[in-house]
């Protein structure tokens, strides 16, 4: 059973929410969004490149964040001039419907075919062709070396 929140109380909430830090505010941000999928999805994605930075087209280190667009971070390098975001060169660059991503992966892990896969995610059967093998692409693309669990090969 959900309350409803006292009018009182909420508005002494939205009266301390302006007096938090900047620290304290993006924690709470972060707490907010973490019910969001998109919003996982994307700080995964976005993830590769605070680890790494590095620009996906000459390969330098010196990059500045560069507005967003699409929830996501955009960026520009300093060497080539170029802006980018993080699926840019990957095989998910231009994809859309982030939120059904998730989704789309648990559809390939169980093994369902293209025709399920779109009753469950809500997408045109040519974009869960297409999805399927740009998704399939991202192993061979992070160099997986190493095979764990069972491994059959005829």
């Amino acid at each position: 059973m959900v309350k409803a929140m006292n009018t009182h109380l909420f508005t002494k909430l939205l009266d301390q929410v302006s007096h938090l830090t900047d620290q304290q505010n993006q924690l709470l941000g972060d707490a907010l969004n973490e019910h969001d999928p998109v919003a996982r999805i994307i700080k995964k994605i976005e993830q590769r490149l605070v680890d790494n930075p590095e620009c996906p087209h000459c390969h330098s280190n010196f990059i500045n964040r560069h507005g967003k667009t699409g929830g996501m971070q955009r960026y520009k390098c300093k060497n080539c001039l170029k802006t980018f975001n993080s699926t840019t060169k990957t095989p998910s660059a231009w994809l859309h419907y982030k939120d059904r991503w998730f989704d789309y992966y648990k559809c390939m892990l169980e093994s369902k075919v293209l025709r399920e896969s779109v009753a469950i995610c809500r997408i045109n059967l040519k974009t869960s062709f297409r999805w399927r093998h740009k998704f399939l692409q991202l192993p061979a693309m992070l160099k997986a070396y190493k095979l764990e669990g069972i491994i059959e090969a005829d």
